[in-house]
């Protein structure tokens, strides 16, 4: 994301980027009683690490001292952080069976989940100041409706 808010030369530049790992155990009952179309419902309990970086560059141009190119300052901010979630979801679903060996469908989902991200990091460098490097020693603990929530296509092949 770049963006200049102000319209005075100030740009910033956002990244963001982490993986995310997760394992599930789940249930599932079929209700198909067709022989093409299969509907399902089901519920997984899942819980998994991930860990996270945003970068973030701002540069400075102050006119205020030195006419229109002013002093250029440039600010970097690296924030990293990792955590950990659990939680469980409710999902339904179908698949339709072109044969005996293909079928196509879509699933959806909704569930919550316990999140902890820990302790960060927060590495922040600049033009006219020395780089500091602070570890965050606040962590967050929440917990998110709808953090399971989503819908997938399914093609799949039996063996």
């Amino acid at each position: 994301t770049v963006s200049d808010t102000t319209g005075l030369g100030v740009r910033t530049m956002v990244e963001r980027t982490g993986h995310t790992w997760e394992m599930s155990l789940g249930i599932s009952r079929s209700f198909g009683k067709h022989e093409r179309l299969d509907p399902y419902a089901g519920m997984d309990l899942f819980s998994g690490r991930h860990s996270g970086k945003v970068d973030s560059l701002n540069e400075i141009v102050n006119h205020l001292g030195g006419g229109p190119s002013g002093t250029f300052t440039r600010i970097s901010i690296e924030d990293a952080k990792n955590g950990f979630h659990a939680g469980g979801k409710i999902f339904a679903g179908f698949s339709y069976f072109f044969s005996v060996h293909f079928s196509a469908g879509a699933e959806f989902s909704w569930g919550g989940a316990y999140v902890y991200s820990g302790n960060g990091m927060t590495t922040v460098s600049g033009t006219h100041f020395p780089t500091e490097t602070y570890v965050s020693s606040a962590s967050e603990k929440r917990w998110e409706w709808g953090a399971g929530k989503g819908g997938m296509v399914l093609l799949s092949v039996y063996f």
